[in-house]
């Protein structure tokens, strides 16, 4: 059976699927109340995994076990943009509970996202999902490449100015107006506040969808994740958050703090992919002359904010902490961003054969099947199906099937340009 989870503040929907079961027809689907009513009131640490353990618990008890079919997959959605450590928490939780290792956790509003993507056959385009019906109006910003991604680039909540400076940020407002394709509204708008107002002077070009009932498409969204043979895009995010590399002595006092030089402002992130954060030698270690006997290493990771600020080291617990013997340690190592399991791990350096030079056999299947593309598109050749090889076909090598990617997502691109 295939769990999906839509976890909330207020409120979370749960639905589940037997193997070929249809869409409409989940062996469970409920509405239930959401995370704050499991966290203890002065409960300092919100979220934590002793909350989402307990959370994770009540679901499992009430509704998953009374089924008696064993769970093969989750996925699961949550609010905002969460960091790595909410991420572990709720991994943690749920291989607890469930006894599963891989779990699928994205953002709420590109779940949603990818729900609406399945319902349309052509590309959502760029888009903005707004949220009326909270105090302050809250805004998502996206773009969709149809069969290759999603992509969340920006969130935020405030006032009519702080939406259009977002906006004006990302490129969804120029000096010529508003530039994106759809808005998508959660819940009804009066015509007579401002927000009705914004809406009766949008451009004509811009499509406005009403979804009364997001929590659906969050399900289907992340149903696409875990379902094999569904036509789900890849989820990525321009990850609104930055790594910290710190030394510390022996007296745990920190004696040498920087960022990690990784671009997560421009770089979209995928949600189930892997990224090498930073090579470090120990020769570097601060500590290493006056403390040789031992290294202690660690890297947090901090939103990102909207002025520039210091990071403070009491703002939050490590990501990744390393204390041992230097001899315990190699000369080198690469700290990844494990994106899927919410982690950052040590890894040794990779091969030079990974890092070096493009082997000519790459640029030898690209030009061939660049020449293909070219001339699909130029007799206007149906090429709108999925090229990419079967993952599954002993025939495909990693090589091709990364070129078969690439030239999928130049097609999609000469496609907006030609019909532009």
């Amino acid at each position: 059976m295939r769990v999906v989870m839509d976890l909330g503040s207020n409120s979370t929907r749960l639905a589940a699927w037997q193997e070929g079961q249809p869409r409409a027809n989940p062996s469970i689907s409920v509405r239930l109340p959401g995370l704050d009513d499991f966290v203890s009131p002065g409960d300092a640490d919100g979220w934590s995994r002793k909350e989402f353990q307990r959370y994770i618990t009540f679901l499992n008890r009430e509704f998953l076990l009374p089924s008696r079919l064993a769970v093969s997959a989750v996925a699961a959605a949550l609010p905002g943009m969460p960091g790595l450590a909410l991420r572990r928490s709720l991994l943690e939780a749920i291989e607890a509970v469930l006894g599963l290792e891989e779990v699928v956790v994205v953002p709420r509003c590109l779940a949603m996202a990818a729900g609406w993507q399945l319902r349309h056959q052509q590309s959502l385009g760029d888009l903005m999902v707004l949220n009326g019906l909270n105090r302050e109006m809250e805004v998502a910003f996206l773009s969709a490449c149809p069969g290759v991604t999603l992509t969340l680039e920006g969130l935020c909540a405030g006032d009519n100015r702080v939406i259009r400076d977002k906006a004006a940020q990302l490129g969804f407002l120029d000096a010529f107006g508003w530039n994106f394709d759809r808005l998508y509204l959660l819940g009804d708008v009066d015509a007579h506040t401002d927000l009705g107002q914004w809406l009766a002077n949008l451009p004509q070009r811009v499509s406005v969808h009403h979804d009364h009932d997001p929590a659906l498409a969050v399900t289907e969204g992340l149903r696409a994740q875990i379902t094999p043979l569904l036509p789900g895009e890849s989820l990525s995010m321009l990850y609104p958050f930055d790594f910290y590399l710190a030394y510390f002595d022996r007296e745990g006092q920190p004696v040498s703090f920087h960022t990690l030089p990784f671009d997560t402002t421009n770089l979209e992130l995928d949600c189930n992919a892997r990224y090498r954060l930073a090579s470090l030698s120990m020769a570097d270690d601060p500590t290493s002359p006056a403390h040789p006997e031992r290294i202690n290493l660690q890297v947090f990771e901090s939103e990102r904010r909207s002025e520039p600020g210091p990071f403070i080291l009491a703002e939050g617990e490590p990501v990744l902490k390393i204390e041992c013997s230097p001899t315990d340690l190699p000369e080198r190592m690469d700290l990844i961003l494990d994106m899927g399991a919410a982690l950052i791990l040590p890894q040794l350096p990779s091969s030079t054969a990974e890092d070096g030079v493009i082997p000519e056999a790459f640029w030898q299947h690209y030009a061939s099947g660049l020449a293909r593309l070219s001339s699909s598109t130029i007799l206007g050749a149906d090429f709108t199906t999925n090229q990419t090889p079967s993952a599954n076909s002993s025939a495909v090598t990693p090589l091709e099937g990364q070129i078969a990617l690439i030239l999928t997502r130049l097609h999609t691109l000469l496609e907006q340009w030609n019909r532009d």
